[in-house]
């Protein structure tokens, strides 16, 4: 299968195989890590015949839509669920027997063909560029943090909404009455 790849011993989804401008890194999605939601789709695009007929996997998950109707490209931005990383090393595999170094195969293959349309023309929201404090090399901003909390937020209500939605098909649950009881008065001796 195409697109399915394994980086220290986790198994991903090579999104890009490059990053643009940047020829040595990638970004990938670990799948067993994910919400369930973007989980699923994500594997229902891996599956499919747009996926794996893709030359530039993005293409296809660009396309496509989670079952919340929003795209999986901008649910995978949004929420932090790629990861940037060198492509020295994932190593792609295609069925059980073969693992091919994803900067090998970027060697032979060229860089991701150009997509369909720019990502600057693309419906994604990118997080905006923090830069960190000197001294600390790779470390969250307060901002970043607080960003990543509330895409994981929106995340879980959404999933919160659907599963309560299914629970109520499945069994409603009893009508509650109206309102609070009336007083009843009160013998003051």
């Amino acid at each position: 299968m195409k697109h399915i790849g394994i980086h220290k011993d986790r198994k991903v989804a090579v999104i890009y195989r490059t990053v643009p401008g940047e020829k040595q890194n990638c970004l990938i999605s670990y799948i067993d890590s994910l919400p369930e939601i973007p989980r699923k789709a994500l594997n229902e695009c891996l599956n499919s015949s747009d996926g794996q007929n893709a030359p530039a996997f993005s293409d296809a998950v660009y396309r496509f839509k989670t079952t919340t109707g929003d795209g999986l490209l901008n649910t995978l931005n949004v929420g932090n669920m790629m990861v940037k990383v060198p492509t020295v090393e994932v190593f792609l595999t295609p069925n059980d027997k073969s693992r091919v170094q994803l900067s090998e195969l970027n060697a032979v293959v060229g860089d991701d063909v150009p997509q369909s349309e720019s990502p600057s023309k693309r419906d994604v929201r990118m997080p905006a560029e923090v830069s960190t404090p000197a001294g600390t090399p790779g470390a969250l901003s307060d901002e970043q943090i607080a960003d990543s909390l509330r895409s994981q937020a929106a995340t879980m209500q959404k999933e919160a909404s659907r599963l309560l939605k299914e629970a109520e098909e499945l069994h409603p649950a009893p009508k509650r009455g109206r309102g609070r009881p009336a007083k009843t008065p009160s013998t003051v001796n």
